[in-house]
């Protein structure tokens, strides 16, 4: 009976420390972060998987254990609410500064950005090269255009990519990959061409291919 009821204190004092309020010890508090030591905060909406065993923190501060509020096992779905990049300050030393905010099992926390991978889920993406003007808006004058259109075929890891050249001085080029593969990362695109995405950001990639006029960084728009 006594260890029983030392059991439960200690699980309740874990329960309850784990929640750490930030306006507790801080001022100024944005998301129960301290809002010093947030550099920058982006509101995202992404599916992700966690490549290892995993905390889930009510703070982004590994100095303690006391916000640690669940272990999120490897390859645990997550949803990926808001990312932020923290900085260190004259009282606050961070090694891990790229933070994103996920839901899990619901409960809301903290865990570190480098072990989550994200799962884009739009239906159809679009990049233009940091070297093409945008053909609509300047069709009439003698520019290259260059642009990429990604579409979902079936589920989420098949894709078919479209590669749009045009060159005034050469003519209008168009390939297509269809049944193309994410890898386990989510980060690559490729098959046995010789051609390869790998994404930068959710915004911006890379493109490796054979033909040379297609290579090179690609922006969303």
């Amino acid at each position: 009976m006594i260890k029983l009821f030392t059991f439960l204190i200690l699980f309740l004092t874990q329960a309850v420390s784990a929640r750490v309020n930030c306006n507790e010890n801080y001022s100024d508090c944005f998301k129960n972060i301290p809002s010093k030591i947030i550099e920058s905060y982006s509101e995202k909406e992404y599916q992700g998987k966690n490549l290892v065993n995993l905390k889930l923190r009510s703070m982004p501060i590994v100095s303690t254990e006391k916000n640690v509020m669940a272990v999120i096992n490897k390859n645990s779905n997550l949803k990926i609410v808001s990312f932020f990049k923290l900085k260190d300050t004259d009282e606050l030393s961070l090694p891990i500064k790229r933070w994103y905010l996920v839901e899990h099992n619901n409960q809301l926390g903290f865990v570190a950005a480098k072990f989550v991978n994200k799962i884009i889920e739009y239906e159809i993406l679009r990049f233009r090269s940091d070297d093409s003007k945008n053909w609509l808006d300047d069709r009439n004058n003698n520019h290259v255009y260059i642009d990429i259109k990604m579409q979902k075929e079936k589920g989420e890891q098949i894709w078919k990519v479209i590669l749009y050249y045009y060159d005034p001085a050469v003519g209008y080029k168009e390939i297509q990959y269809e049944g193309l593969k994410y890898d386990s990362k989510l980060i690559n695109i490729s098959n046995q061409d010789n051609f390869i995405i790998e994404f930068l950001t959710e915004d911006k990639l890379f493109l490796f291919s054979n033909v040379k006029i297609f290579k090179g960084v690609y922006n969303r728009y």
